[in-house]
């Protein structure tokens, strides 16, 4: 399915992320935000913003062969809705542990497996709950290792799956069944 923005688009030339222009941009709406900014301040990855069309994108002033994009920032804080619920904790933020653990609910992932084996990105992985962290027996001092419900890693794959696909038909996350 096309990517979908809440403000109208104009037709350009060439794709979202390419060395060319995008072939649909977002219709300037309100503030914008730089791709940086956004993924600071909201806590997304860069994946997740491909889910909407930017207002702007040029090459970098400063070199370097980076693109510079900015987005309607209304549409940034539209996908953050969406994709980061309220309750959530920035685990990633502190290496302190959060006050809430999930409820264990059949088969665990430890984190850096689902990074792997789903592709997602540390701060996407911030969303859910972890069931259980324990110190790092590999690292003394290093980050704490956290394990997930392997159900709750796939819902968000899923959900962020959907929010690239039509970000806005998305639904709140679901509870895992048992099992």
């Amino acid at each position: 399915m096309p990517r979908i923005s809440s403000t109208s688009t104009k037709q350009t030339v060439g794709g979202p992320y390419s060395s060319s222009p995008p072939r649909r941009l977002a219709t300037p709406s309100g503030r914008w935000i730089l791709k940086t900014q956004a993924m600071q301040r909201y806590k997304l990855a860069a994946s997740d913003l491909e889910s909407i069309f930017p207002v702007e994108y040029f090459h970098n002033p400063r070199g370097g062969g980076s693109m510079v994009v900015k987005y309607n920032e209304i549409d940034v804080m539209a996908l953050d809705a969406r994709l980061n619920p309220p309750h959530s904790t920035d685990v990633s933020a502190s290496v302190s542990l959060p006050l809430e653990l999930a409820t264990p609910r059949g088969q665990s992932i430890l984190r850096t497996q689902a990074i792997k084996q789903f592709g997602l990105k540390a701060v996407q992985l911030d969303r859910i709950k972890p069931i259980s962290i324990q110190e790092n027996p590999h690292r003394a001092g290093g980050p704490p290792m956290r394990y997930y419900n392997l159900c709750d890693v796939k819902a968000l794959v899923d959900k962020i799956r959907e929010a690239a696909d039509a970000p806005s038909t998305l639904s709140r996350e679901e509870p895992c069944s048992s099992g």
